[in-house]
């Protein structure tokens, strides 16, 4: 450091004399050019970066009108942090692995190289995806859920990418301004081609805005480019806050660690894009241009991206990569996805819209309509969907490894952007079962209001009347459209197709519409009884009728029209969802669903059951989990058919079918059944299962069991327990008859109960089911009973073995493994033994108390030449509860006899730590014992084996010596071999 500071000394001394040379010579030019240079230094002083280097001109915006948000779609951003700032760079800290949004988490952001984190959080090292990390299927709440297999976890991505969901996480909306449109009328994002940023550049975190208060990205003409990775897409850096570049755009170096201090680079983000849209004929749409071209999607980027079409995964772009893509072409139906890309590596991997979503062949009614469109191939390509059929992709993309951004988004999908749509669903019950439609079953109202309609004032501008539809959609009647200027609104009616497609037609208009907005309601219209329509908000529950509970909530929105592209008439009609006055809602669903639901004609009663947490009290934060799996058979006419079996209202289907339901501080069924338990003061919980609403007639068999988190039952899961509790196997069917009565209704029997063999010993009883989770602390880690073998004098022997008795005093229990009835357990220690030490197996303890055991070593198998250790050690446990519930065991060691078989002098002599050390000592021929007891009886046998014939002078001697050893002794602890480094001989001759 001191030789750099010196050259950058040299370096201004030189700069000095330099500026003094070019005074001079400035001083004999002319006033003119002097007032030239000095005008041009003013100038390009505003033009340095803070540290004195060239500064490029500033980015380039590009104007929001010539961006596009494609019609049926929603983008959401979400910024995640890792502490309590949202200003991290990228110096990446191991204390993140667990805080922020890392915290009690299977999936984690990091700079992709932390070694301790399993292999799905890191980076690959050449650049190949991680496949598999999330399910084939998106969960219930629409987000991805993390696969078992690959991560140990099932546990929802909600938390990423759900908008309402904000715990460490900013997340923003509705994101408008990042996509182009060209002339064929194809939209992209191109991060090698143009920088964008949706943060501010006066504020930290806040988005920039649009007109109306939405979140908007601020699109660059140039990119922000790392010299090794090239242009990058960093939506959560302001473009003031980025130095800028020679090239006309902004420069960062991500690629060297640790470079981004300064710069705050702000990685760890994520993306949701969806995208409602209609399969157009034979797969292709009619560009701008006038050609008919296959309509496509196309993305590159990384990390993680993972593609999906109603639900089902059909790109999976997981891990943290190099940049890797996924081409879908939907004329053809064809999926590829491309590992490595740009490198000789790159690797293609080919497979089928149809394959990876399951269509099935189509299938048509008597008047020759498809009854399956929207989960049926294409009649003329068995790999794509089916003409006219209605879908959804969502792509959800993350960055994850802080380092590398590259973001490339392409497509032409098609939304219904003509089109007045909507879909209806009818469910059973409260489940997400859904049931058959019949086409025309159900009616439905478009009305539109009179007026061009200016939102930011809340008015209309004029009288004009709206846009209509003029068209129909497999239906036999077309649309008809009535007016009453009088009343200000035009209404059309519609029925549904048998796949709930409600298309009202496409509206008819032309460039003279352009910019204009005008507002509509879409509502059931119950047809029969003289019902009224009316709004009721959810105020007040549906209208029922004939087993059926009506969704009556209007849905308003505003429909305007805009182009599709800028440089032709490509024009496309707006829809914004809006609440009754027409104001904008936030989370735009881009779709209007109306959803119905099929009252059933009998419920059986609430099943009863109560869960016991045996050994200790339940406490806050307890949550069991339980799986309902259900079947069921119908007979018609003799024959036998399967149907669904429906679930306890309280539980919720997983996507494999399977209920789940959980007790404790709030559940999969959204319940806290278990108030009473909570508070400390009992160890059970009586709970129900919702009563389940049949009607089918025909047998319904249950089988109802513990789960692991994962949903699957216990054992299955091959998790039996955990956090010390011991979960109860115990799985019961539970079996209902539903049969029809003479008056046409049903009647369901009360529940035939059975457990079945070989459970836990639960029983239901009175009719409940009851499960039993035994609580048993262990005694582990620093409390567990260890035992060392110490030889003094001698290495240790191939032979070497050494047996010790842990023996319970009145009654106290014994380690696992130990055999019923028995009141002691062994432990064996020989030259394998690592450090010559063991530990007991763990100790399960019934209850809070006070536990005693004594510790010695066995005498059997007696070395030759050893003297073996006699010391007796007193174990002393303490259970206690340590008061909410929860059973904590300590340990004290104490020596009570010394190696020689003599008791200690103190009452007992406390050992730190939970070993307890054996010495035995090696006696040479010449050696003669400490007197008393043990020592010297095997120190006599000793010496008659070897010198027989010397037997009384060796007593006499023995004797003396021992008188002499007794009174030397010192205050060591036995088996401290300090005072044996030199040999018993040599000491008892000094």
């Amino acid at each position: 450091m001191i030789g750099i500071e010196r050259y950058r000394q040299r370096k201004r001394s030189a700069a000095s004399m330099e500026r003094a040379a070019c005074s001079t010579l400035r001083a004999a030019v002319a006033a003119v050019a002097a007032w030239a240079i000095a005008i041009a230094v003013v100038c390009t002083a505003g033009l340095l970066n803070a540290d004195g280097s060239a500064q490029a001109a500033a980015l380039t915006a590009i104007d929001p009108s010539n961006t596009i948000e494609p019609a049926g779609s929603q983008l959401d951003l979400f910024n995640y942090r890792f502490t309590s700032s949202f200003s991290t760079g990228f110096d990446y800290q191991t204390g993140y692995a667990n805080s922020g949004i890392n915290r009690n988490h299977a999936l984690k952001f990091s700079d992709g190289e932390q070694q301790t984190m399993q292999s799905f959080n890191r980076r690959t090292s050449d650049g190949a995806l991680t496949q598999g990390i999330v399910q084939s299927k998106l969960g219930s709440d629409g987000a991805p859920a993390l696969s078992s297999a690959v991560t140990g976890s099932s546990e929802s991505l909600g938390y990423l990418f759900n908008t309402d969901y904000s715990t460490n996480k900013y997340a923003y909306s509705s994101v408008g301004g990042l996509f182009q449109m060209d002339s064929t009328g194809r939209y992209s994002y191109d991060s090698s081609k143009n920088f964008a940023s949706l943060i501010a550049d006066d504020s930290t975190f806040d988005p920039n805005k649009d007109a109306d208060g939405g979140n908007q990205v601020s699109l660059y003409t140039a990119p922000c480019t790392d010299s090794v990775y090239g242009g990058q897409f960093l939506p959560f850096n302001a473009e003031s806050a980025l130095p800028s570049s020679s090239s006309g755009g902004c420069t960062v170096d991500i690629h060297t660690k640790g470079a981004n201090t300064k710069q705050k680079i702000r990685h760890w983000f994520g993306m949701h894009l969806n995208i409602d849209f209609t399969q157009p004929d034979h797969g292709t749409v009619l560009s701008a241009d006038g050609i008919y071209r296959p309509m496509t999607f196309t993305f590159s980027g990384n990390d993680d991206v993972w593609v999906f079409f109603d639900g089902h995964l059909v790109g999976d772009l997981g891990g943290i990569h190099t940049a890797a893509g996924t081409t879908i072409d939907f004329s053809s139906g064809k999926v590829e996805v491309t590992a490595r890309i740009g490198t000789p590596n790159a690797q293609t991997v080919s497979s089928t819209i149809s394959s990876m979503v399951g269509l099935t062949a189509p299938e048509y009614d008597s008047n020759g309509l498809m009854t399956n469109r929207n989960n049926a191939w294409d009649a003329e390509q068995t790999d794509t969907f089916a003409a006219g059929s209605r879908h959804t992709l969502d792509l959800f993309y993350l960055n994850r490894g802080g380092r590398e951004s590259s973001l490339k988004l392409s497509s032409n999908i098609m939304s219904s952007s003509r089109q007045f749509v909507a879909h209806k669903t009818l469910k059973r019950g409260s489940s997400d079962t859904i049931q058959p439609l019949h086409a025309g079953e159900f009616t439905f109202r478009l009305t539109g209001w009179y007026g061009n309609w200016d939102a930011e004032s809340g008015t209309t501008i004029d009288a004009s009347a709206p846009l209509m539809p003029t068209t129909g959609f497999e239906n036999a009647n077309p649309t008809t459209v009535t007016c009453d200027s009088a009343a200000g609104t035009c209404a059309a009616n519609q029925t549904n197709t048998i796949d709930g497609m409600v298309i009202f037609g496409d509206a008819q208009f032309d460039a003279a519409a352009v910019h204009r907005t005008y507002r509509y309601s879409i509502q059931e219209l119950p047809v029969f009884d003289g019902k009224t329509v009316e709004d009721d908000d959810s105020a007040t529950p549906g209208f029922q009728h004939d087993g059926i509970t009506y969704d009556l909530d209007t849905r308003y929105f505003t429909a305007s029209v805009d182009y599709r592209d800028y440089n032709s008439q490509d024009l496309t009609l707006r829809i914004v969802m809006c609440d009754k006055t027409w104001k904008p809602l936030e989370q735009q669903s881009g779709a209007i669903n109306i959803v119905n639901y099929s009252s059933p004609s009998v419920t059986s009663t609430p099943l009863s059951a109560r869960l016991i947490l045996d050994n200790r009290k339940w406490r806050t934060g307890d949550r069991f989990l339980f799986s309902i799996n259900g079947s069921g058979t119908t007979t018609v006419d003799g024959q036998t058919y399967q149907v669904e079996a429906p679930l306890p209202s309280n539980a919720v289907r997983a996507a494999d079918g399977v209920g789940r339901f959980s007790i404790g501080t709030g559940g999969t069924g959204d319940i806290e059944p278990c108030t009473a338990a909570m508070n400390g003061t009992q160890n059970f919980c009586d709970f129900t299962f919702g009563s389940i609403a049949f009607s089918t007639p025909g047998t319904y068999t249950y089988t109802v069991a513990q789960a692991w988190e994962n949903g699957v039952s216990v054992p299955e899961s091959g998790v039996t327990s955990a956090n010390g509790i011991t979960y109860s196997d115990a799985a019961y069917t539970v079996t209902y008859q539903v049969s029809e009565t003479s008056a046409g209704t049903l009647e369901v029997s009360a529940p035939a109960i059975t457990v079945a063999p070989g459970a836990s010993g639960d029983a239901a009883a009175d009719d409940r089911l009851v499960w039993t989770n035994r609580y048993v602390p262990t005694l582990s880690g620093d409390t567990a009973i260890g035992v060392k073998s110490t030889i003094v004098g001698r290495p240790w022997q191939s032979s070497d073995t050494f047996t010790y008795t842990l023996t319970a005093l009145d009654g106290a229990p014994l380690p696992a493994g130990t055999p019923a009835g028995a009141t002691s357990a062994t432990i064996t220690i020989d030259n394998a033994s690592r450090s010559h030490q063991a530990v007991f197996p763990d100790i399960a303890f019934p209850a809070a108390g006070e536990y005693h055991y004594t510790l010695t070593q066995n005498d059997a198998g007696m070395h030759t030449g050893l003297l073996h250790s006699a010391a007796v050690f007193h174990v002393t446990v303490t259970v206690a509860d340590d008061g909410d519930g929860t059973l904590q065991a300590t340990m004290k060691l104490s020596r009570t006899t010394d190696d020689e078989g003599d008791a200690i002098a103190q009452d007992e002599q406390e050992i730190s730590g939970t070993v307890a050390d054996f010495s035995n000592r090696f006696l040479r021929v010449a050696a003669l014992p400490a007197a008393g007891g043990r020592g010297q009886a095997q120190m006599a046998g000793a010496v008659m084996r070897v010198a027989a014939a010397l037997a009384g002078g060796a007593v006499m001697v023995c004797a003396v010596s021992a008188i002499r050893r007794r009174r030397s002794r010192t205050d060591r602890p036995p088996g401290d071999p300090d005072g044996l480094s030199e040999s018993l001989y040599e000491r008892d001759h000094h």
